[in-house]
């Protein structure tokens, strides 16, 4: 018997903020799934009553599935081979818009997009992970993500989804237009970052070890990184440019912070 699950974001949108140009759902409880014949999960992401992307799940387990997605868009992929593509998995930070990311490629309606599947399996077992995808209107392109999470037995999970507005202008993975998601594998308790808004330095401090330091502009370019190997941290950052930027902070158990700051002269 198939399991239909439909997603109508009217009923779960979080903000009807009027000046807001992200819009964020949060589907509470998540939409569920698990491998198996004829399973999926489809989504309408701007509540227009038309699903724009369905997930489907066939297979008989570990050893023989395959998590397919069909969409009349676009979703940011990895080209396997001949005509396979894969969802690329993002992670929360990067500026997500018409520039390349991460080597992958926009794959349309005419590719065949898989989420996972038992020979490739990035997103299995490996907790939260974010899918990038654009809608076409009449030539604009909006941006968006989606949170998925797909379990060791393989049952996927549909957490929450944002797009951009305003056409053709990029969104942050993960961005929900007042806050960053965390991903429940990464989160990093006690980082605290001060000032938010930088002239010179930047303090950070963790109720952990940090390993690593990396800084993102907001188009995805590193400009910065360091290994401190320690729990407080001041970065001289005069040399930066004015503007917005990505903090991604790697701790000694391999958690994961990402945090938005302000550099100004």
């Amino acid at each position: 018997m198939k399991n239909y699950y439909y997603i109508l974001m009217a009923l779960f949108l979080t903000s009807n903020n009027l000046s807001a140009t992200i819009q964020y759902t949060d589907l509470t409880p998540d939409s569920t799934a698990s491998v198996g014949t004829g399973n999926y999960l489809d989504i309408d992401i701007n509540g227009n009553n038309n699903e724009d992307f369905t997930f489907t799940l066939n297979g008989i387990g570990a050893s023989m599935y395959s998590i397919g997605i069909s969409t009349t868009h676009d979703i940011y992929a990895i080209h396997a081979a001949n005509n396979t593509y894969y969802a690329a998995a993002l992670w929360a930070g990067y500026s997500f818009g018409s520039s390349s990311y991460v080597g992958g490629l926009w794959a349309d309606y005419t590719k065949n997009v898989k989420l996972d599947d038992n020979t490739n399996s990035p997103f299995k077992g490996a907790k939260e992970r974010f899918i990038g995808f654009r809608l076409e209107d009449s030539g604009n392109y909006y941006y968006g993500w989606i949170l998925v999470e797909l379990t060791a037995g393989l049952e996927l999970k549909i957490k929450s989804f944002a797009y951009e507005d305003v056409a053709n202008t990029p969104i942050l993975v993960g961005d929900t237009g007042s806050k960053f998601i965390s991903l429940s594998e990464s989160e990093v308790d006690g980082v605290k970052l001060y000032p938010s808004i930088v002239s010179d330095y930047l303090n950070i401090s963790s109720n952990s070890i940090i390993n690593e330091i990396r800084i993102f502009s907001l188009i995805g370019t590193e400009v910065y990184t360091v290994s401190p190997n320690k729990s407080e941290v001041e970065l001289n950052l005069s040399k930066l440019t004015s503007g917005q930027y990505i903090l991604r902070l790697t701790n000694s158990n391999g958690q994961v912070s990402t945090q938005k700051f302000v550099r100004r002269d």
